[in-house]
């Protein structure tokens, strides 16, 4: 749980590190190999998640000493929205910056929820 002190910048950290670990099963066999996660999001350089991926890179390695690195693929290199979705309900892809995509399951179409 989040205190007063901590930052916004802790607070993603924290939570981008417990969605990683919780989504590819990152436990290495060897504890002293970096793990390596990949995280992608579809939209280009100048969108806020860039800004947020390369926050949360750096925050990682300084949070973890370099116990865990990333390999970010932004605009879109490993598909869009819709293929992120379906490629992280796969396990392919652990972490990404998606929405819930309604045409592989109705009961993700949020807009009904209104």
């Amino acid at each position: 749980m989040a205190t007063l002190r901590e930052t916004p910048k802790h607070m993603m950290t924290r939570l981008f590190l417990a969605a990683g670990l919780s989504a590819g099963g990152l436990i290495s066999a060897d504890p002293t190999a970096a793990e390596n996660i990949l995280l992608a999001h579809p939209q280009p350089t100048d969108h806020i998640y860039h800004r947020l991926s390369e926050a949360f890179i750096e925050n990682l390695a300084e949070t973890t000493g370099g116990k865990y690195t990333v390999n970010y693929h932004p605009g879109g290199d490993l598909g869009g929205f819709d293929a992120l979705y379906e490629q992280v309900m796969e396990g392919v892809i652990p972490m990404a910056f998606t929405s819930p995509d309604s045409t592989l399951d109705p009961r993700l179409d949020v807009s009904r929820c209104l």
